[in-house]
């Protein structure tokens, strides 16, 4: 009787255990499934902290003209990061986007207060002139996937002063 206890016992902490990680992967981590990416970045500056995506709150849509990754987190403070590149993005290294490349635009915005109340904090890569100071790498493409990196400095448009610098930026998705 003892040893059936045991081994029930047993079993119930391993199927709670393998439930809470399959659930966990769907939240973070885990596989990339169709429609869904993957968003990391260092952050400091006029906010600083390390923002991950989680899966489960992230959005891939392709268009002839527009690759779009989204990525919000779960947790408080709520962040979200929007990543938006030419449809027709190739491999390779990117400085310097003009504000006549309406298609390239990577925006951040940190919500610095609790719930129910609205004070964020929106940082974008400049829409004027250029953004000389932010890179992105397209280190992969095909037709299922994408991958890359970014790094610079993002400004606050309704200040104009307020700054953010990216490091460690990478972005994956499947399309």
């Amino acid at each position: 009787m003892k040893t059936l206890k045991i081994s029930l016992f047993t079993a119930f902490v391993s199927l709670t255990l393998f439930s809470c990680s399959k659930i966990a992967d769907k939240v973070s981590g885990g596989t990339l499934t169709s429609g869904k990416c993957e968003i990391k970045a260092n952050i400091s500056g006029a906010v600083s902290g390390k923002y991950e995506s989680v899966l489960i709150a992230s959005m891939l849509t392709k268009s002839p003209d527009l690759i779009n990754l989204t990525t919000t987190t779960t947790s408080l403070p709520i962040k979200t990061f929007m990543i938006t590149l030419p449809g027709d993005v190739k491999v390779g290294t990117y400085n310097n986007l003009m504000a006549k490349d309406e298609f390239w635009a990577f925006s951040y915005t940190h919500n610095t207060s609790d719930v129910g109340q609205a004070e964020e904090t929106l940082f974008v890569t400049p829409l004027e002139n250029k953004a000389p100071n932010f890179t992105v790498t397209v280190t992969k493409l095909t037709s299922e996937e994408i991958e890359g990196t970014f790094s610079g400095t993002m400004t606050n448009p309704k200040t104009g002063t307020k700054t953010i610098t990216i490091s460690n930026g990478s972005f994956k998705g499947k399309f």
